[in-house]
């Protein structure tokens, strides 16, 4: 019975997602303590660039990848693994002629070197996913450890500078690359590069590409319109409530991972309708448990500083529901090709997000930006569940709020396995 629960694609990515949300807490403890509330803005700002030109330079060749696995092309792993490392030539290229041009910009120089590591590691690391998910979620929590070791040295040498702690940003990008090579013995090969290939696979994408951008700036344009209406300081503590918004549903994150490992060989409704009514619950209790431990948790973790955040950090939270919606259907819509959709839904999303934050910054500060990413990330998911319910004839309130008949069902599913567990011992 453990080891088929060990074995079980969901109790693997939540655990590891769990583990991985500890250690990016404890990361956050390292981070602000030693930066404080003005450098930690500054220090968000910075990625907060580095990811949104990341998402746009990927050009969608990841996401097309679960389309093409299910056309059972031969090699296609390897094909696509090399396919992003010539791509990660190209813009190593192109990022040191840019350097060299701007070379007295210290801020542009780490977002022109970071990027291509990003850009390689997003890629490789989704690939990973869709083929060993259990593989990818270890490769994760080895890159996390080692990356929150890096931190703890920085952190006790006192060394308060933030590119010190971007250039760890670097080596956990290089890391996570090598790993996979390695674990998954990946083949880079110069001839194994397929550029037609590259070609079709950056067409099926680019949509994807354009709607994960469109959640990136979701996600992320909030702190670039806050930097034009209040100082870092103001950004640092807003960003404190994002990334325990971001640790927050990583859960989501989890069943969405596995979701895109099974959905990319086939659709599965039933297992989507049940992790949505599973993360409804467990978001719940997070939003309840935010609300009553959320101010002490910032004191004890970060410090007297960043108790302003408690503010940001609740509101914030109140968001994830929607981006669990999402997140359980939009594994299905891409192994579809349903990506017009999708860029649509996400497209409104960001441009209400955008328009509230220029109305509401303004005025009411980081409270007014968390209020405005928060009504975009549930017209994001109500949307997209609305869209799911009605291709797939079902109910949107069964389908999002656990019933009687699914605690029976999951309790009867639970002591057949049990029984059989035991029959296979007397036997």
């Amino acid at each position: 019975m453990i080891k088929t629960i060990l074995k079980n694609q969901y109790f693997y990515s939540v655990t590891s997602k769990i583990i991985i949300a500890f250690l990016g807490v404890l990361n956050m403890v390292f981070i602000n303590r030693l930066l404080g509330p003005t450098l930690r803005g500054e220090y968000a700002y910075i990625l907060n660039i580095v990811n949104l030109v990341t998402m746009f330079l990927n050009l969608g060749i990841y996401q097309s990848y679960p389309f093409f696995k299910r056309k059972d092309i031969s090699n296609i792993q390897t094909k696509y693994t090399n396919n992003v490392f010539f791509q990660l030539v190209l813009y190593l290229i192109i990022s040191i002629v840019l350097c060299i041009i701007f070379r007295d910009k210290q801020q542009l120089i780490v977002v022109f070197t970071l990027i291509p590591f990003m850009v390689i590691n997003k890629q490789v690391n989704f690939i990973v996913m869709v083929e060993n998910i259990n593989l990818r979620n270890r490769i994760n929590i080895y890159i996390e450890i080692t990356y929150s070791i890096g931190l703890l040295i920085v952190f006790f040498t006192s060394w308060q500078n933030i590119y010190i702690i971007l250039c760890l940003m670097y080596i956990k990008s290089i890391m996570q690359v090598l790993f996979a090579i390695i674990l998954f013995g990946i083949k880079i090969n110069i001839r194994l590069i397929d550029l037609k290939l590259l070609s079709e696979s950056i067409s099926v994408g680019f949509i994807s590409m354009l709607s994960l951008l469109m959640l990136t700036f979701n996600y992320k344009v909030d702190i670039l319109i806050l930097k034009l209406f209040t100082n870092y300081e103001q950004i640092g503590l807003y960003s404190v409530g994002a990334v325990l918004a971001e640790q927050g549903w990583l859960i989501s994150d989890a069943f969405k991972e596995v979701l895109f490992s099974k959905n990319a060989r086939n659709d599965d409704i039933k297992d989507i309708k049940m992790c949505i009514k599973l993360n409804v619950v467990i978001t719940i209790l997070m939003f309840i448990a935010i609300a009553l431990l959320g101010k002490p948790l910032l004191f004890i973790l970060f410090g007297t500083e960043f108790v302003g955040a408690y503010s940001v950090t609740i509101i914030l939270f109140s968001g994830i529901l929607g981006m669990v919606f999402f997140k359980m259907v939009y594994p299905l819509f891409i192994a579809t090709g349903k990506q017009k959709i999708s860029l649509c839904v996400l497209a409104v999303s960001a441009i209400t997000n955008i328009i509230l934050n220029f109305l509401l910054a303004p005025r009411f500060g980081i409270q007014g930006s968390a209020a405005s990413s928060v009504i975009s990330y549930n017209i994001c998911g109500i949307l997209f569940m609305g869209i799911f319910c009605k291709q797939y004839s079902l109910n949107f309130i069964n389908t999002i709020l656990p019933s009687i008949e699914d605690f029976k069902s999951t309790k009867k599913k639970i002591l057949t396995k049990l029984n059989k567990r035991e029959q296979g011992i007397n036997y």
